[in-house]
């Protein structure tokens, strides 16, 4: 599920300017656009469970040891996209790391998987973000995440946005999740905007409305079944026909594009009157993919995988966010290779 390892690099922040850091390393030569991912990342540990407890309850843990490794949705899904493009184009990421001992870790692990962090700031007041996951037998996971760094962006605006403009320069697709606060996807979104630089919203993280404004300026927003459930005020979703209509709900609230991840029922893209070629209201579904070996491992970091591939093949599309007949094939197969791995 989550990311892998090498030597840090050295960075530096202010609260109120644009963050950066630096490596020894020379830059790799790319031949396409950059993939741009502005998120959150953080140390995961994962604790095996029989299950997971029930309000006011107790379990133990069916392992001695917990596993540590680099997670966060931003830095899961800016690795996954740094191997799915295979050295063709850049990813950039941008973060805030803490000022404890794990964040040279965190860094160098990104650093060793091609993705560039230079961008990306450090936060000496505070810890790394954390997410504690725990992972039942059949490989699904519930987690807690605690926000740590990845709540300690820039809170001068003037300086943020400067940093977000930046972070889209030469971007051929934006990835943004809900780890970081509102006002960091908002500042993206906007930036891109300007760019002329398709967005790429997962809906997880924050249990909150998504904002207007934000839901306005992405051009696909990615919740799984049980997001989608409660984006739309808590609207069914164990019907393909309920998914559409939730779906619906979002598109009504402003969203071009609502494709929605369901396991092991596939995906659906509700979408249409967008400037593209489809009608108003286009429903598309698409099966999923068998999980290597037929068993999932660690579903964590699935639904990061599909995003990384969506925007992957966003980036080596037709252009104007539009995806090829192939798109969510791929999305759907990485999703599906991320969860037979632990």
């Amino acid at each position: 599920g989550d990311v892998l390892t090498t030597p840090a690099s050295s960075s530096s922040c202010d609260a109120d300017a644009s963050c950066s850091s630096s490596s020894s390393s020379s830059p790799p030569q790319f031949l396409g656009a950059v993939i741009s991912i502005i998120g959150s990342v953080n140390v995961d540990i994962t604790i095996k469970v029989a299950r997971p407890p029930r309000l006011h309850e107790t379990v133990m843990a069916t392992d001695p040891s917990v596993s540590i490794s680099v997670g966060g949705k931003g830095a899961n899904q800016a690795v996954a996209a740094a191997r799915l493009a295979a050295g063709t184009r850049p990813v950039r990421f941008v973060t805030q790391f803490g000022g404890d001992a794990h964040a040279p870790m965190l860094e160098s692990v990104l650093i060793a998987n091609a993705v560039d962090v230079s961008l990306s700031g450090r936060v000496p007041h505070l810890p790394s973000g954390q997410g504690i996951v725990l992972l039942s037998p059949d490989g699904a996971a519930s987690s807690i995440v605690v926000g740590g760094a990845n709540t300690g962006w820039p809170t001068n605006a003037k300086a943020l946005e400067a940093l977000m403009a930046t972070a889209v320069q030469g971007a051929a697709v934006l990835m943004l999740q809900r780890e970081v606060p509102e006002r960091v996807n908002i500042a993206a979104a906007a930036a891109a905007a300007v760019a002329r630089v398709p967005v790429v919203l997962d809906a997880g993280g924050q249990d909150a409305p998504i904002s207007p404004s934000l839901l306005a300026a992405v051009d696909y927003l990615c919740p799984n079944e049980s997001e989608l459930s409660r984006l739309t005020g808590g609207m069914p979703t164990g019907t393909d026909d309920e998914v559409v209509a939730a779906a619906n709900t979002l598109r009504a609230q402003g969203a071009r594009r609502v494709l929605v991840t369901l396991g092991e029922r596939g995906a659906v893209l509700v979408s249409g009157g967008d400037g593209g070629d489809a009608p108003e209201g286009t429903v598309t579904w698409h099966p999923p993919v068998e999980v290597p070996g037929g068993k999932v491992v660690d579903a964590t970091a699935a639904g990061d995988a599909f995003r990384a591939a969506l925007a992957v093949s966003i980036a080596e599309g037709p252009g104007g966010g539009q995806l090829s007949k192939h798109s969510l094939r791929l999305a759907a197969a990485a999703g599906a290779a991320a969860s037979a791995n632990k």
